[in-house]
């Protein structure tokens, strides 16, 4: 098992919240998971529900957009330097 640091793996929720923000439309799970082969599907599905409401949002079944109406930053883009 190889343990990464959790200062050099780039955030998942930042890396997902940017593809469905590039790609301008809803994307299927099946497609955010082709995006991610290094992380699991446990995984990517867990962040965008933990997240759902926040930063993404459910548009039908199975597929995600990013939350455009959201109105505070959550902890990661609050700190963030761009």
């Amino acid at each position: 098992m190889v343990f990464v640091s959790l200062k050099t793996q780039p955030c998942l929720v930042d890396s997902i919240y940017r593809l469905l923000e590039n790609a301008g439309k809803p994307l299927k799970l099946e497609d955010i998971y082709a995006a991610f082969p290094g992380h699991s599907r446990p995984s990517i599905r867990g962040t965008i529900y933990k997240n759902n409401g926040k930063r993404f949002v459910r548009v039908c079944k199975g597929a995600h957009a990013v939350n455009t109406k959201a109105t505070k930053p959550t902890k990661a883009t609050k700190f963030r330097k761009d």
